[in-house]
C-alpha cells in the first residue's frame, strides 16, 4: 500500500477516511465548506505535490476516482398541505412572495439546486434563505420559519422517518434505498434534474502515475469490502466507486454546468 499523506477536505468523509487508514494509507482530515474547497485544493496541490487530495470540487487535470455520493431532498411540512413536488411549486406560484426555501451555504449543492428549481419554474420571487450549516436549514423547516427545504438526505432521513417533515423529492438519479416511497425529481416531472454531493479522491498533476493507481486499487478495494459498504449506507453515503477516467468525465462534465447555474442565478464569488 501506499504510505502518502492523504488530504480530505469532503465534512462527510469520515468513514471512507477510516477505512483508508486500516488499508495503510496516512490519513490528515481537514474539515471545511465545500464552498472554499476548490481554493485550499489548488493551495496543497502547489504546497504539497506528493498530497492526495480529496473534496467534492476538484482540481482541473488531476486523476482521481469517486468514491461515493450523499443523496438530497427537497421537503415540506406535511401540514402545509402539497404531498409532490408540482403541487408545492403550484402553491408557491400563487403568491411567491410568501414562500420561501432553506439552504446550506452558498455554493454547496443544495443551494445551487434550490437555485435551478426557481429557474426552471420562474419563482425567482421566492427567497432563498442561506444558514451556515445543513442543520440550521433544516431546524428552519422543522421550527416552520421556511417552507421548503433543500438539504443533504442524510440529517433529513429520521425526521422523514418520525413524519417530522414531508419529502417530496430526491435529487439523484435513483430512488434511495429506504425511502422508496420519495420520487426523484425526474420521476417528479423535472428532465434532466439529478444532483448529489459526492466524494472523490484527488492527486495533484504532478503526482507519479504509479503512485496514483496504488492508491486508486486501494481506495477502490477498500470500497467494494462488504463491511464498508454497509458502513458509508448506514452514514447517508450510496457507494459510486469508479476509477479516475470515470471520475474525470464527470468533472468535465459538472463544472461548465456549474459555471452556467452559479451565473444565471446571480450568484456573486466568494
Amino acid at each position: 500500500m501506499a504510505d502518502l499523506n492523504s488530504i480530505w477536505t469532503f465534512e462527510d468523509a469520515v468513514p471512507l477516511a477510516e477505512a483508508l487508514v486500516a488499508g495503510g494509507v496516512r490519513v490528515l482530515e481537514v474539515t471545511m465548506r465545500t464552498s472554499i474547497a476548490l481554493r485550499a485544493i489548488e493551495a496543497i496541490a502547489d504546497a504539497v505535490p506528493d498530497a492526495i487530495v480529496g473534496a467534492g470540487t476538484v482540481r482541473s487535470g488531476a486523476d482521481a476516482e469517486a468514491a461515493s455520493r450523499a443523496g438530497a431532498v427537497f421537503a415540506v411540512s406535511p401540514g402545509l398541505g402539497p404531498k409532490t413536488m408540482k403541487e408545492f411549486v403550484a402553491l408557491a406560484k400563487a403568491n411567491p412572495a410568501k414562500f420561501n426555501v432553506s439552504t446550506p451555504p452558498i455554493g454547496t449543492t443544495p443551494q445551487l439546486q434550490a437555485e435551478v428549481l426557481k429557474q426552471r419554474e420562474g419563482l425567482q420571487d421566492m427567497a432563498t434563505v442561506v444558514f451556515a450549516g445543513g442543520g440550521d436549514a433544516l431546524q428552519a423547516l422543522i421550527g416552520g420559519t421556511v417552507q421548503l427545504s433543500s438539504g443533504v438526505l442524510a440529517p433529513a432521513h429520521p425526521h422523514i422517518k418520525a413524519g417530522k417533515i414531508l419529502g417530496l423529492a430526491v435529487t439523484g438519479t435513483s430512488r434511495w434505498h429506504d425511502l422508496p416511497e420519495i420520487p426523484t425529481m425526474i420521476e417528479a416531472g423535472y428532465k434532466d434534474f439529478v444532483f448529489d454531493t459526492y466524494t472523490a479522491l484527488m492527486a495533484p498533476v504532478k503526482t507519479p502515475p504509479e503512485i496514483v493507481r496504488q492508491i486508486e486499487k486501494a481506495a477502490l478495494d477498500i470500497l467494494n469490502r462488504p463491511e464498508m459498504r454497509e458502513k458509508l449506507t448506514q452514514s447517508g453515503f450510496d457507494v459510486t466507486a469508479r476509477d479516475g477516467k470515470g471520475h474525470m468525465a464527470r468533472v468535465a462534465k459538472e463544472v461548465p454546468m456549474f459555471r452556467d447555474i452559479i451565473t444565471q442565478a446571480g450568484i456573486k464569488k466568494l
